[in-house]
């Protein structure tokens, strides 16, 4: 049996351009692995399959299963079970990320020895997220999300996440966006991540989905009992997840976020 570990991200900047010709948008995030993960296991059935105690809508890991076996010629059937730990429509990129360890996982089950750059190439088709998951290292990303700017060596940091009991429709929150030229502070929190300057990086931290995603009452709502708290949060990727580097804080976050799911975890290294 093959185990893989699929590694959740947030977002610590986000900037999105307006579509371009082909109708989607380019960004520029950085975007850091943390150490909250699903667990995949991997090993050959009578029949292709996933097995998980959470029901997931649109199942992504049975269809980069198949791509995987239409690609390489495979017919071998595989069963997946899935140990499922990251919250599901979070914006942590939990779908990206199983469905990018289940590239890797095949690839060892199978024993093929193929490179994670020729993997990019599958990855990419099943998400814009997945290249960046396929790696799970902190990176600047750029295109849609595919091109990829490593960073060699960060400070691993804190942070605890709060996932509200609701999600957020990504297509409403991208149709309700619209583009202001204004800084990006991108190359500053970089510099605060490798020097591990957590005030620098607080400081710049920035999210363009947010405003849109704030047009959403429920969420609105959310976000106001931080502030009303005096508790600094900031939104990953299109939401609702939030996060916190205040550590201070995790008693009255479980008091008066009850209904949320919350989780102390960390920035990662992953090299």
């Amino acid at each position: 049996m093959i185990k893989e570990k699929a590694y959740a991200k947030v977002n610590l900047s986000l900037r999105v351009y307006p579509t371009n010709e082909d109708g989607y948008h380019n960004i520029n995030s950085l975007m850091v692995p943390i150490d909250l993960y699903d667990e995949l296991y991997f090993s050959f059935s009578d029949k292709d399959e996933v097995v998980t105690k959470i029901y997931i809508e649109n199942n992504v890991i049975l269809k980069t299963l198949k791509l995987f076996k239409e690609t390489y010629k495979l017919k071998e059937n595989v069963k997946i079970e899935v140990n499922k730990k990251i919250p599901i429509a979070a914006g942590l990129a939990g779908g990206s990320s199983d469905a990018s360890a289940t590239l890797r996982g095949l690839n060892r089950l199978f024993n093929l020895n193929i490179s994670l750059k020729e993997l990019e190439k599958l990855a990419n088709m099943l998400g814009s997220d997945n290249a960046f998951t396929l790696y799970s290292r902190p990176a600047i990303c750029t295109g849609r999300g595919e091109i990829l700017d490593f960073i060699s060596k960060i400070k691993e940091i804190p942070l605890i996440i709060i996932k509200p009991n609701f999600g957020l429709s990504t297509k409403t929150i991208y149709n309700n966006y619209e583009y202001i030229e204004k800084e990006d502070n991108t190359l500053m929190i970089k510099d605060a991540l490798i020097k591990g300057d957590l005030s620098k990086l607080e400081d710049n931290i920035f999210n363009d989905l947010e405003k849109p995603a704030l047009k959403n009452d429920e969420y609105n709502l959310f976000c106001k009992k931080f502030k009303a708290l005096n508790i600094k949060s900031y939104q990953s990727g299109s939401g609702p997840t939030r996060y916190v580097f205040d550590l201070k804080q995790y008693k009255s976050l479980n008091k008066n976020f009850s209904e949320c799911a919350i989780i102390k975890t960390k920035i990662i290294n992953n090299l």
